[in-house]
């Protein structure tokens, strides 16, 4: 079943889950990945503490719905996880180039003081000329 279809049938199931009170699946998104494991654990001990698997026996309507709550606490915490993971990257990856741009700009000062009076001159009328004054 694909996530799209999961959300679908907890909708349309009016699907809540125990914590803290009742919450719906959207509510789930505002668990921290703490809570969204505890949450996991208390499920899956439902499902093990349920009776022995059985060919012959069907799935009650309880075991489809702990089973689709399971699925749906699973893939919000790995959503969760792969955003918080791509907000870690994003951070680093600012983080360095803001480190080169420091670097380029100290160069491109060092090789402003390698210039002669001369050459200082003639850049300071050229940028005197741009602005008009």
């Amino acid at each position: 079943m694909s996530e799209i279809n999961i959300f679908e049938e907890a909708a349309r199931k009016k699907l809540r889950f125990s914590f803290k009170g009742v919450v719906s699946a959207e509510d789930l998104y505002d668990l921290s990945e703490a809570e969204l494991n505890n949450m996991f654990i208390v499920l899956h001990r439902q499902v093990t503490g349920r009776a022995e698997e059985s060919l012959l026996k069907q799935r009650s309507t309880a075991d489809r719905v702990l089973d689709l709550q399971i699925k749906i606490v699973r893939h919000i915490f790995e959503t969760k996880v792969s955003e918080r993971t791509a907000r870690e990257n994003a951070t680093m990856l600012r983080a360095k180039r803001n480190k080169l741009l420091g670097i380029k700009a100290a160069q491109e000062d060092a090789s402003l003081g390698n210039l002669t009076a001369e050459q200082l001159a003639a850049e300071i009328n050229a940028l005197t000329e741009q602005l008009g004054e």
